[in-house]
């Protein structure tokens, strides 16, 4: 996947507590699976902070997401859905892309 760490395959991961920074692609990354994605430090990944694809269901509470020169927070592919709940965006070109609600 090119991620920090991932949740892939139908799995229901609660990522949790985790600093992820300077991965090739995105910092955390869901791939046809459904993660809770609880307070993580997120910073200076290539791509995207967190990345969601392929028919993936996420919830994201909580977390700092630090862009360092571009991309996106939260990347949502087609056909993935993504909740956010308070998290801190900064540095990043767009907060989200894709199919993200944002829930206060």
């Amino acid at each position: 996947m090119g991620v920090g760490i991932g949740s892939m395959n139908g799995s229901s991961a609660i990522i949790q507590n985790n600093t992820c920074y300077e991965n090739e692609a995105s910092g955390i990354g869901a791939q046809s699976a459904n993660p809770t994605i609880l307070h993580n430090e997120i910073e200076g990944n290539k791509t995207a902070g967190i990345g969601i694809n392929g028919e993936s269901d996420a919830v994201l509470i909580g977390n700092a997401l630090e862009g360092t020169g571009g991309g996106t927070g939260v990347f949502a592919r087609e056909g993935s859905r993504v909740i956010l709940s308070e998290n801190k965006f900064t540095g990043y070109r767009r907060e989200t892309s894709g199919s993200v609600t944002i829930s206060e």
